[in-house]
């Protein structure tokens, strides 16, 4: 708190940087707001000492009502924070569910290949899935160790250099027990999983031959693959973060009050597809709550900027 309050000068003085010809004209945080947000950081166990903290006091400062601080208090206690650190093990969650699932029915030694999620061909999008993909690969002599006796992993940069290989593309035709694993952080609608599974189709990949592994899923997007029969391991299932709880019609008007004030685009609103989420990984998916992350034309003080 202390570190707090004698950062409220330079905050203040942060109040006044001029955007597109406008002042930002921002409350500094009282010290209850400040008090509130600490005792949500200490539950959640999240670091006081971190720009976050200030950012999150100067936005719950900001808000227009007592009935806006609480809701976004409230809300903040399911928040999904992740770091970078968390990533492998998560994803060992969900390659666990996914070599579980398969080895019931496996006829020879599962054959494992992962892959970036993308949603073409193109190397140059830049997406999530290929992060996720190199902190995977720089571990892939701890997978192969710790699945030695279940499977054979692979990690493969894209589906052309599956295509290409004359060896994988014949255990991908052969072999019953192959599958290819798209891999991302997160899904919060599931377009984007739809777009590569069908690219994939486009080369020829069965859907049976396909099985996406996520570290985050919001359970409309993993709704979305199951009706159009994509199979799905998460390591974390996350449900729209109003809507799927108690006093949903009251804290949906207060979320819409708040998103008027800071003038929310309508794609945006209650997050991206409607996803109501409340997560943040290495980047924060535009899937969560607007008021975390969406700065503005006048670039409001955000803790979880995109």
């Amino acid at each position: 708190v202390q570190r707090h309050l004698k950062g409220k000068a330079r905050m203040k003085n942060d109040s006044m940087k001029i955007t597109s010809g406008q002042p930002r004209q921002e409350k500094i945080a009282t010290t209850t707001d400040i008090a509130k947000v600490r005792q949500l950081f200490d539950d959640m166990k999240w670091p006081l000492i971190s720009d976050e903290f200030n950012d999150f006091c100067t936005m719950i400062a900001n808000l227009e009502s007592e009935a806006q601080k609480e809701l976004i208090l409230k809300l903040s206690k399911q928040f999904y924070w992740i770091t970078v650190n968390d990533y492998f093990c998560l994803f060992l969650k969900a390659l666990d569910q996914m070599i579980s699932c398969k080895k019931k029915d496996v006829v020879d030694k599962l054959k494992i290949f992962i892959i970036p999620l993308m949603p073409n061909d193109n190397p140059n999008c830049v997406k999530s899935g290929q992060f996720l993909y190199y902190i995977i690969k720089s571990n892939i002599v701890k997978l192969k160790e710790r699945y030695e006796a279940y499977c054979d992993i692979y990690c493969v940069d894209s589906i052309l250099s599956i295509i290409e290989s004359k060896k994988y593309s014949k255990w991908l035709c052969e072999k019953p027990d192959t599958f290819i694993c798209p891999v991302d952080d997160y899904t919060g609608s599931g377009r984007t999983i739809l777009k590569c599974v069908r690219n994939l189709e486009s080369w020829g990949i069965s859907k049976r031959k396909i099985s996406v592994i996520l570290l985050v899923a919001q359970t409309q997007g993993i709704k979305t693959c199951f009706d159009e029969s994509i199979v799905v391991f998460s390591a974390k299932k996350l449900k729209k973060q109003i809507s799927d709880f108690p006093n949903a019609e009251y804290n949906a008007g207060i979320m819409n009050e708040i998103e008027a004030s800071i003038e929310v685009p309508p794609q945006y609103h209650f997050g991206y597809g409607q996803s109501e989420a409340l997560v943040k990984l290495e980047h924060t998916p535009n899937n969560t709550f607007p008021v975390y992350w969406y700065l503005g034309k006048r670039k409001r003080t955000v803790p979880f900027p995109r």
